[in-house]
């Protein structure tokens, strides 16, 4: 796959302050306040240690610590083990 640096930027554009949308589609988000969101760690499956900030779009797990991170790309990537070429694909197709 290839994408331009336009199409990046617009897919970019558009997941912006998306994050809980994206980690939603892969699992079940308890909301703890409007922009904090916890579940279970996907990596060490801690009972909700994986938190995510909405507003900050930011992830992290408070148990392990290894799973950590900024936007969907990076969740993609980190969490669900997608290629940047591969996460980029699955954001085009599921939020535009």
């Amino acid at each position: 796959m290839y994408f331009s640096e336009y199409e990046i930027q617009k897919i970019n554009d558009v997941v912006s302050g998306r994050l809980a949308d994206v980690i939603e589609k892969f699992h079940a988000l308890n909301k703890k306040s409007p922009m904090l969101f916890v579940c279970d760690c996907p990596k060490c499956n801690a009972t909700l240690k994986f938190a995510v900030n909405a507003r900050k779009d930011v992830f992290k797990c408070f148990h392990c610590n290894e799973v950590a991170g900024k936007g969907a790309i990076s969740y993609l990537m980190i969490v669900e083990g997608y290629s940047y070429a591969d996460a980029l694909e699955f954001l085009k197709k599921e939020l535009m």
